[in-house]
């Protein structure tokens, strides 16, 4: 039996395209929601600790999308020195409230790639789920609220991070 190249090599690809088919949609299922992706990393402990603190692990594990405009560690330090014992007294118990407020004006509805939020006007305002607008800046320096989007980009399962080296202040 004489078989012809193409029509083996077709047979190969056939089959190695059946092989990958569950690899590909299996990484799709494993990809982490944003609570996960935060509690991953090692800058973001601080913000996991007002997470945690704030009840917002099963809002923040919800399907979304959200984007979330994370704070690491270092921007946490940045803030004590400018408003020294600002998250301390957040995170006191009577101020539940208040800290959940804090967690939400770093989320905003919606998959917002860099790319996307380019796209969009300077200074255009991006509603977060504590009800209260962001400012986004893309000349110059790409970030929100004067805060610098140091790593963009962070897909996860239920939207995308977008780690920012300053904390975000709710006004009010």
């Amino acid at each position: 039996m004489k078989v012809r190249p193409i029509a083996y090599i077709a047979a190969i690809l056939a089959g190695v395209a059946t092989l990958i088919a569950p690899i590909e949609s299996s990484r799709a299922d494993t990809r982490e929601n944003i609570v996960e992706t935060a509690l991953k990393g090692f800058v973001f402990k601080t913000f996991c600790k007002a997470i945690l603190a704030s009840d917002m692990v099963l809002p923040l594990q919800d399907p979304g999308p959200f984007t979330a405009f994370l704070p690491t560690d270092k921007a946490f330090a940045k803030l004590e020195k400018e408003k020294p014992g600002y998250l301390a007294n957040l995170m006191k118990p009577q101020n539940k409230a208040k800290l959940k407020i804090f967690v939400k004006y770093h989320v905003t509805r919606g998959r917002l790639t860099q790319p996307e939020l380019v796209k969009m006007y300077e200074g255009s305002h991006l509603g977060t789920l504590a009800g209260k607008p962001i400012t986004l800046h893309i000349r110059g320096t790409f970030g929100v609220n004067g805060a610098k989007v140091v790593n963009p980009d962070m897909v996860c399962s239920n939207g995308i991070v977008q780690v920012i080296d300053t904390v975000l202040i709710p006004p009010g």
